[in-house]
């Protein structure tokens, strides 16, 4: 709530961005991880009647990893045509290759405001791009504000912001990922 307004918005589109956040901005560090897990080079998504969308991204390093998956969306409706099955990989594919990596800040973290990042700023569903250098590799990625708590002591004011890694905004035209 901002105001006397109730904002609804879609989770996977942008509602604004701040300024860029470096863990010089931020009370605590800042983790940086990989999921090998997640990391793939080519993505079949099949339909419920065997028909298959594919994509995949050319990979001599990491070699021919494969992800199987269930297309989504069928329940109740028609069946996916080809386009959607392979936008469906895509979509799955996107970000997968090289091993994804995730740049985040812990949780309840609190941050330092000033005049280019106030708390006007932080409303939930904004994006934040986030740049930590850490063992003299910068890392970068854009973050969306998922929850910010105020607390008031004797001592002061304190704000403490959870950010989750930002999503691509989803698209079902085949020639977006």
């Amino acid at each position: 709530m901002v105001g006397r307004a109730i904002h609804l918005w879609d989770v996977s589109r942008p509602l604004g961005r701040t300024r860029t956040i470096t863990e010089a901005d931020i009370f605590g560090e800042i983790v940086v991880t990989s999921y090998g897990a997640d990391m793939t080079a080519s993505v079949y998504v099949i339909a419920q009647d065997g028909r298959y969308g594919h994509a995949a991204e050319a990979s001599s390093y990491y070699g021919p990893w494969t992800t199987i998956l269930s297309a989504y969306g069928e329940q109740g409706s028609d069946a996916p045509t080809q386009d959607e099955l392979d936008s469906q990989a895509k979509r799955n594919l996107s970000g997968r290759l090289p091993v994804p990596v995730e740049v985040r800040v812990p949780d309840s973290s609190g941050i330092r405001l000033d005049d280019t990042l106030t708390i006007d700023m932080l409303v939930p569903g904004v994006q934040i791009p986030l740049l930590a250098t850490l063992n003299a590799r910068q890392m970068s990625q854009m973050q969306k504000l998922d929850k910010v708590v105020v607390k008031e002591s004797p001592d002061g004011e304190t704000v403490q912001v959870t950010l989750t890694p930002a999503t691509k905004p989803d698209s079902d035209d085949p020639e977006e990922p």
